[in-house]
């Protein structure tokens, strides 16, 4: 099953971020920000303070086209399905 990909290393580099600048924003080393970026392993709140950090909303950190996988309730299989994410403001 693949994991969620982040656009969190996309959005440092546009605003000129670098992940020892990250890693001495939310308190930890910059080993510690390298694999949480590499495997996209964090929390939501995590998220949000790299959200805060990165000065965008929490939503721009996902890509918006991602492919997930659904468990079938008939063949019991798991199939991918691509969804976009649209969040409205309304």
């Amino acid at each position: 099953m693949e994991t969620t990909s982040l656009r969190i290393k996309e959005i440092m580099k546009k605003k000129k971020v670098t992940q020892r600048m990250l890693a001495a924003n939310l308190g930890v080393t910059p080993s510690a920000i390298y694999q949480m970026l590499d495997n996209n392993n964090m929390s939501v709140g995590r998220l949000a303070q790299i959200a805060d950090i990165l000065d965008v909303n929490v939503r721009d950190l996902f890509d918006d086209s991602e492919l997930y996988y659904v468990k079938c309730p008939y063949c019991l299989r798991e199939h991918p399905v691509r969804i976009k994410i649209v969040v409205s403001d309304k």
